[in-house]
């Protein structure tokens, strides 16, 4: 199928979200459940429609079936979290009329870090906010929303990667102190985000940038 974007997001026709569907709740929810049990723990696959677990709206006409998070049900996730369970949960949902939407990945996980007020990595194919300067990669260790709003203008941050800042800049709150972006292919690379390691970009509110 022929994809195209808008601002960084994926447009998901009616003919394209069944499909969507079925990879991301399917073939790739498994994939990740399998892994965690290889790994030696116990992960569980739902969607945002088992439970109801996420409550969304049709997010832009122009994007077609794409989703908005406007709740998170968080008690089928701390049931399963208590039960020693790890919840993977497939970024689809349903609108008002239950047919099916398609949400941002990076959006559905700063909603539900944002109901759980917990501290949120957000994986990326890249090493983090980065700027070339010279051919080569210079990341930002830490941004706060001002800086953020400058380099997209400036056109340092485009494509996929606007989602995913303004997803963690949405998050950030008085319970939830920073975000950090890392880069998938990097191993332990959520080993040295949780130690507080130099990796990737760490996203956090005006107030804490100015305190360091």
């Amino acid at each position: 199928m022929q994809t195209t974007f808008v601002d960084g997001l994926r447009v998901t026709t009616d003919e394209m979200v069944d499909t969507v569907e079925m990879v991301l709740s399917g073939k790739v929810n498994k994939q990740l459940v399998r892994k965690i049990h290889h790994a030696g723990a116990k992960a569980i696959g739902i969607s945002g429609v088992d439970g109801k677990l996420f409550t969304c709206k049709q997010s832009n006409e122009s994007l077609g079936r794409v989703g908005e998070v406007i709740h998170v049900d968080k008690a089928l996730i701390e049931q399963l979290s208590q039960a020693g369970y790890i919840p993977i949960i497939s970024p689809i949902s349903t609108d008002e009329s239950f047919e099916p939407l398609n949400i941002n990945g990076d959006e559905a996980a700063s909603a539900v870090a944002q109901a759980l007020h917990a501290n949120i990595c957000l994986v990326s194919d890249t090493p983090g906010v980065y700027e070339e300067i010279d051919g080569k990669k210079v990341i930002f260790r830490t941004l706060d929303e001002p800086k953020i709003t400058s380099l997209i203008e400036k056109g340092t941050i485009i494509g996929g990667m606007i989602p995913k800042v303004k997803g963690a800049i949405a998050v950030l709150s008085d319970k939830v102190s920073s975000v950090i972006i890392v880069d998938g292919r990097e191993e332990n690379a959520l080993l040295k985000a949780v130690a507080h390691e130099p990796v990737g970009t760490r996203i956090v509110r005006k107030e804490s940038l100015e305190c360091h």
